[in-house]
């Protein structure tokens, strides 16, 4: 069968979502498929090797002269695959992306449109309307980032819909996504975590490169989006808390900046925050602290998270992560903590202190580390090859 497969990036090395793909592209090449990839980028290791397997074809959108913003990269590569896959007559089609129609949407990252819901969401009262009319203004490609999705989901050719949680599954619902063509994940694959004997020289140099007593205890904030993540709520339920003040250092990597430093420091938090920005040392980053916190609006993926499991550090979070179910499907012990609602900063506070304060700690950690054995990446690329079949029937 020709499969033609739309995605944003090849890089067999890269992220573990990257390599995921990578690894979907290699079974379907194993079960005899001829594939060909429209690909937004390619990585450069990558491309300069051009050490393609036998029926396999990658083809990259080149990126227009000129700045374009996030959203009109996305809808200027989605609309150069979406002519491909129309026009190069594939058995089967299968897009990565929301923003395409194909015979099967496998959005693994969740949905555009939902993200930004959560996100104003995230935004409360009067400067919530005022914040999403400019995002609006500043970004007039949303509005045909949001119509493009509405079409896909009204699009007779689209066969199956994969989604990564309920919660991605209710919003589609909600506009008009018919039930019989939504598929959920089931199984997820593994990622590899921090090995016991490694985690602790990575927490001695970590918790004394950044000053941090033995005493205290650390939590880790990794995001790619403050404000979807739920940044404010923790630093409100840190300042919030008499006993988290006193006896708790947050950890604060990724795309963290001034508005969240303005808050620490508005809060009389200045030492018990440090800020890491950037960085491509989270193994150590898990080692060195007792619990990863992501307070999130929204997550389908929960790849930090993951990989905090897998390296034996539970995970305090929110019914709006897909990792959510994960926590309580490790045996007597939880791996952690999902809260009900994102925003909430005293049961967040409530939540924190529960586990920090807990003898049972260890026990958590291990049973952070049995994530593995419910993480399976044989299974997960089984099914989805059951539903490329599905779709392809």
């Amino acid at each position: 069968m020709r499969i033609g497969l739309f995605t944003d990036v090849v890089d067999p090395g890269g992220p573990p979502y990257e390599r995921l793909i990578w690894a979907m592209v290699q079974r379907l090449l194993a079960e005899g498929h001829e594939v060909t990839v429209l690909a937004q980028a390619v990585a450069s290791e990558a491309d300069e090797a051009a050490t393609w397997p036998d029926r396999l074809s990658v083809r990259c959108w080149r990126k227009p002269k000129g700045r374009l913003l996030h959203w009109d990269r996305m809808l200027s590569a989605a609309r150069w695959a979406q002519r491909i896959l129309n026009r190069d007559g594939f058995d089967l089609t299968l897009s990565l992306s929301p923003l395409l129609s194909a015979d099967a949407v496998v959005a693994l990252r969740g949905w555009w449109g939902h993200r930004w819901e959560m996100r104003q969401q995230a935004i409360a009262g009067r400067l919530r309307r005022a914040v999403a009319g400019w995002r609006d203004r500043a970004h007039p490609a949303l509005a045909e980032v949001r119509r493009r999705e509405r079409s896909v989901l009204a699009d007779p050719r689209v066969r199956l819909i994969v989604t990564p949680g309920e919660a991605v599954s209710d919003w589609i619902r909600r506009r008009g996504g018919r039930s019989r063509r939504l598929v959920q994940v089931t199984t997820w694959p593994s990622i590899s975590g921090v090995e016991p004997d490694v985690a602790a020289g990575y927490r001695r140099q970590v918790r004394q490169g950044f000053g941090i007593a033995d005493t205290d205890r650390a939590l880790l904030f990794a995001t790619t989006d403050p404000l979807l993540d739920g940044a404010s709520t923790l630093i409100d339920a840190v300042a919030g808390s008499a006993w988290l003040r006193a006896h708790t250092v947050m950890m604060m990597a990724g795309e963290v900046g001034y508005a969240e430093h303005a808050r620490v420091v508005r809060h009389g938090l200045r030492d018990r925050a440090r800020f890491i920005y950037h960085t491509r040392q989270y193994p150590a980053l898990y080692a060195a602290v007792e619990v990863t916190v992501i307070p999130t609006w929204f997550d389908p993926w929960g790849q930090t998270m993951r990989e905090s499991l897998e390296s034996g550090t539970p995970v305090l979070t929110t019914r709006r992560s897909s990792i959510a179910p994960l926590l309580e499907d490790t045996g007597p012990d939880p791996a952690g903590i999902a809260i009900d609602q994102p925003g909430d900063a005293a049961t967040l506070a409530k939540a924190l202190e529960e586990i920090l304060k807990d003898q049972q700690l260890p026990a958590m950690a291990t049973s952070a580390r049995r994530v593995s054995r419910v993480c399976d990446t044989n299974a997960f690329m089984q099914e989805m090859l059951d539903w490329v079949q599905q779709a392809g029937a």
